[in-house]
């Protein structure tokens, strides 16, 4: 997908650097660690480089040195309102964290930093309320920059932000990381090689790529390559950019010496054409009355004398009644009418997520088609199209469709703002969609028109990295086969994990949901939900559609080249244009359990709606016509999808590389009382989560305790994977002599803030005795599992600890006792150690998590041990802010 070019448009860019500080460590208390007299060179050399990449205009950057958070409060809010295409905000000085690590505080010249229980920042401005004042902006899209310590904890800030689609964020370190801003004659490392790529390109073995466009994605990409390879942080480790995408597929330009094009900042194409035709009335003139100017100095000279200036007025004033009446007949010629063509009426249409891109393009091409142009090329109707969550669709139609046009009020659910504008016509990934619609007991304000045959078929596929995939002759079959299926070469040992979108948001990872608990599409039985999503290898919330999972993965380290994700074939094809990093090639795997993709078009009428009903029956018609047609073919076959069942087989060629040409079509149809049964266990199996987190306090912690990057700060940091409904503990593992229990509560198990947890944390200790994780392991999987005896919610054990006190666990009888107690009560146990190579295989803190259908998490490496923990809770947290 092409970058959006905000060329042409109002945007703005805002630069702040702070260089000089007024409170130094050392001299104040709190104070920051220094000077950073290397950003002077930053702001001086980024506009240069902006200035100079056509974006934007040397009048619309922003450099700004701010004396305090009140002034560059101002700043912010200047340009969030100044601002109407692309808006970027660069910030370069001293950033702070709090033990938790879920904020980021930018540090203007007067910031000190009071620590405590709950860290204060005077003097620097929360990127939460960085968000705030930028969410405010009309700008279509937000760049944020940001060169500081700890600069990779804003992305967690900007996750859990509520309006974040339209967000890019390039963090110059990963989270909890300090890093060194370098001499003070040449700007700091990031924002070198920020300016470098801004200026230059992308390089290659031959240099500097000229000509070429550096958008969002091309810039964080080469960073992430370049900035581990030539610079570590303060810890030694490499230093590793972050990005965080709102919306993963979309890109935005940043630079280019390519020329601006002809349509370039222009308001876009309308539904209605006849404002084009509006412009030219405007247009024509001025051209036309430039040229009638010059006609009386052309006649003149052909005359070889001087025209007298009553002679020049007459001739010039003829020439424009002249040229105006040829503007008029040009315009008549073209209109067929004596003005602009009449707004259409506009269709709405709704969509499932997975098929929007789809759709949109079919209406596009169905807008200039014949069927909808008139004699004199006007269009009859105009269309937009929308997707919203799946689950909310069929609620809405089928709950609440009366809600739709009179709004309750209600905060849970209101169909105008959760879904969107009552559509004209549905098109749901399944008709199975439309049935359980139906299934609704309530009076609707909305009924459904014939509900067509499927336009169009995409099998959801376990779409393999090619050196993961299974042997030709094993990529068919039922689900569960192929996610234990070997690789075909004996591979790699490596587990490979299996992704798949949320099954609220989209239709086809609900058909799979419905297969991977084993009940398939006919509503059979199968293992407990809860158990079944345990194979999904899903860190922190899902994405919401396979687009944006495809589109995520390369982003995420190594994650592209093990995970397998379970997604509509088509986008194996369309899906691929998403990221500038490199991206796995992909296998296509095919479950028969699981049902095809089937869009299907729905008409829907409105109680009340009489106004114009003819009119908008015989668009619906039109557009159906059309989209069940030819037209509506060739695009879908152009995105991958293969035909309908029954339909041309096309000569049976694979829609995109990876791809069989004939898979064997699924054996059951999909059945709407076995999704709905799905959903309500996704719902159970994904609710309210419980956490009991074992926090080792013996002696041998003393020099892992303080900061962020201390064992009790990076438990606080997970805290934000739990949300309000889901509950936790924590207990200190440590025995005192001749003590009962091996483990102290820090906070019983419950319904808890992040508050109250982190002020338990807080008041963690060091103690001298040492720690019985054996004993301390078992009871807490007990604990658990006594809870969840009724219910079928998820849960894990946590346990943070430096492996030091592993010895008990040497006696290999011993351990596996403890591996088969663990095993026994089927609760996941996550061990998080700070031990380099606490997780090699054969380790006993790698051989207890692998019992419990959990994870091993050391340091090796670079990975960010916090961050990866926070992903594990997050499998079982809700993840709402809290």
């Amino acid at each position: 997908m092409a970058p959006y070019d905000p060329r042409g448009r109002r945007n703005r860019a805002l630069l702040v650097g702070v260089p000089r500080y007024d409170n130094h460590a050392g001299d104040v208390e709190g104070g920051v660690p220094g000077n950073l007299l290397a950003v002077r060179h930053n702001l001086a050399q980024l506009r240069q480089a902006l200035a100079g990449g056509n974006v934007f205009t040397a009048a619309q950057i922003c450099d700004f040195r701010p004396h305090g958070v009140d002034d560059l409060g101002e700043q912010l809010d200047d340009a969030a309102r100044s601002a109407e295409g692309l808006l970027l905000f660069y910030f370069a000085g001293h950033g702070a964290v709090p033990n938790s690590g879920d904020e980021l505080w930018l540090q203007t010249p007067p910031a000190r930093t009071i620590p405590g229980a709950g860290s204060v920042f005077p003097g620097a401005l929360s990127f939460s309320h960085v968000l705030g004042v930028l969410s405010t902006s009309r700008a279509e899209h937000i760049v944020i920059v940001l060169d500081c310590c700890f600069a990779g904890n804003a992305a967690l800030v900007l996750e859990a932000h509520e309006r974040n689609q339209r967000f890019s964020l390039l963090a110059g370190v990963q989270a909890n990381h300090r890093v060194d801003a370098g001499g003070p004659d040449s700007p700091t490392p990031f924002t070198r090689e920020l300016v470098d790529v801004l200026t230059h390109g992308v390089r290659d073995a031959h240099g500097p790529s000229p000509g070429a466009e550096v958008s969002f994605r091309t810039l964080a990409a080469e960073l992430s390559q370049r900035m581990p390879r030539r610079h570590t942080t303060l810890r030694k480790a490499p230093w590793e950019p972050r990005t965080w995408l709102g919306t993963p597929d979309r890109d935005v330009l940043l630079a280019t010496d390519r020329p601006l094009p002809p349509a370039a900042g222009r308001a876009p194409a309308d539904a209605r054409p006849g404002r084009r035709f509006r412009g030219a009335v405007a247009v024509w003139p001025g051209r036309l009355w430039r040229r009638a100017r010059g006609l009386p100095r052309g006649l003149a000279a052909r005359a070889g004398r001087r025209t007298p200036r009553y002679t020049a007025v007459l001739l010039t004033g003829a020439a424009v009644v002249a040229a105006l009446a040829v503007g008029a007949g040009l315009l008549l010629a073209r209109t067929g009418e004596a003005g602009a063509c009449s707004p259409p009426l506009e269709l709405r249409v709704l969509t499932d997520p997975d098929l929007e891109p789809t759709v949109r393009r079919a209406a596009d091409a169905f807008l200039t088609s014949d069927g909808n142009l008139t004699d004199a090329g006007c269009r009859r109707s105009g269309i937009s199209v929308h997707a919203a969550k799946a689950s909310d669709t069929v609620r809405a139609f089928g709950e609440m469709s009366r809600a739709w046009q009179e709004p309750s009020g209600r905060d849970d659910f209101d169909p105008q703002r959760d879904v969107g504008p009552q559509p004209d016509v549905w098109i749901p990934g399944s008709a199975a969609d439309v049935d359980r619609a139906r299934r609704g007991t309530a009076p609707q304000a909305a009924s459904f028109g014939r509900v067509s045959e499927p336009l169009a078929r995409s099998p959801v596929v376990l779409a393999f990295p090619e050196d993961r995939a299974p042997a030709p002759e094993r990529r068919t079959g039922p689900l569960a086969q192929l996610l234990e299926a070997p690789p075909a070469d004996g591979g790699t040992s490596e587990r490979t994990e299996v992704r798949r979108p949320d099954p609220e948001f989209t239709d086809a990872a609900l058909l799979a949901t419905a297969a991977l608990y084993g009940g398939g599409a006919d509503g059979g039985s199968g293992e407990p939900p809860a158990r079944a999503e345990r194979r999904i290898a899903q860190p922190g919330p899902p994405s919401r559609t396979g687009r944006a999972l495809m589109c995520a993965l390369p982003q995420n380290g190594g994650a592209d080249a093990r995970t397998a994700v379970l997604v509509p074939e088509h986008l194996l094809r369309t899906a691929t244009d998403c990221s500038a990093t490199t991206r796995e090639r992909r296998v296509a795997a095919y479950p028969d359990d699981v049902p095809a993709l089937a869009p299907v078009l729905v008409p829907v009428h409105w109680d009340h709606a009489d106004r114009d009903r003819a009119e908008r029956d015989a668009a619906i018609r039109r557009f159906e016509d059309w989209f069940t047609g030819r037209g509506g073919a060739r695009v879908l076959r152009q995105d991958g999808f293969r035909p309908p069942p029954g339909g041309d087989r096309d000569g049976g060629r694979a829609p995109a590389p990876g791809t069989l040409r004939r898979p064997v079509p699924p054996s059951a149809s999909p059945d709407a009382a076995a999704l709905d049964t799905a959903l309500r266990g996704y719902r159970s199996a994904n609710g309210p989560g419980r956490v009991l987190y074992l926090l080792d306090s013996s002696g041998s912690m003393g020099d892992l305790w303080e900061g962020p990057g201390g064992a009790p700060g990076i438990l606080k940091q997970s805290l934000s994977a739990l949300g309000t409904k889901d509950r936790f503990g924590v207990w200190a593992v440590s025995t005192a002599p001749g003590g009962d229990r091996p483990y102290r509560e820090l906070l019983s198990f419950g319904s808890h803030t992040r508050a109250e947890g982190a002020e338990a944390l807080n008041r963690a200790r060091v103690t001298d005795h040492e720690a019985e994780p054996d004993r301390a392991l078992e009871a807490a999987v007990r604990e658990l599992a006594d809870r969840g005896r009724d219910d079928d919610h998820p849960q894990a054990v946590v346990y943070l600890t430096d492996g030091e006190d592993n010895g008990r666990l040497t006696d290999d009888a011993r351990l596996r006792g403890l591996e088969q107690a663990v095993e026994d009560e089927g609760v996941p146990l996550v061990v998080a150690t700070l031990d380099q190579t606490g997780c090699a295989p054969g380790e006993p803190d790698a051989r207890l998590a692998a019992a419990g259908g959990g994870r091993c998490l050391d340091p090796g490496g670079s990975t960010d041990l916090a961050a990866r923990l926070r992903d594990e809770v997050a499998r079982t947290g809700s993840g709402e802010t809290g």
